[in-house]
């Protein structure tokens, strides 16, 4: 039920509850993100999805677990920069310049939080 409050708390725009969202599972999406990938992509990757459910959240679904939603978004997420790695073959996928502001600093205190 905790769960299903979270998820609608996130939809209607609190952003305290999307805060405690990135505490609760940060950490453990960029180790899983490392399964995956090297250790500086896999914080590229978990902020971006972070991003993209605060910009997609009016479509967060109750009926859906948000936990299994990150984790199959942080694979896929990986999958694709892992693909788009290859292709153009450069040591960073996205510069500091092509970056969002918002995507960088979404979650900034979780980050700080787990080195």
């Amino acid at each position: 039920m905790e769960k299903i409050l979270l998820t609608t708390r996130i939809r209607n725009g609190d952003r305290k509850a999307f805060d405690e969202l990135c505490g609760r599972y940060y950490a453990m999406l960029v180790s899983y993100a490392r399964l995956f990938m090297k250790d500086d992509w896999a914080e590229d990757v978990v902020q971006d999805v972070f991003y993209n459910v605060w910009q997609n959240r009016a479509a967060l679904d109750d009926s859906n677990s948000l936990y299994k939603y990150l984790l199959r978004s942080v694979y896929n997420r990986a999958q694709l920069s892992g693909q788009e790695q290859a292709r153009r073959r450069l040591p960073r996928l996205l510069s500091g310049a092509d970056r969002l502001d918002g995507q960088r600093l979404l979650c900034a205190r979780q980050q700080s939080d787990h080195p």
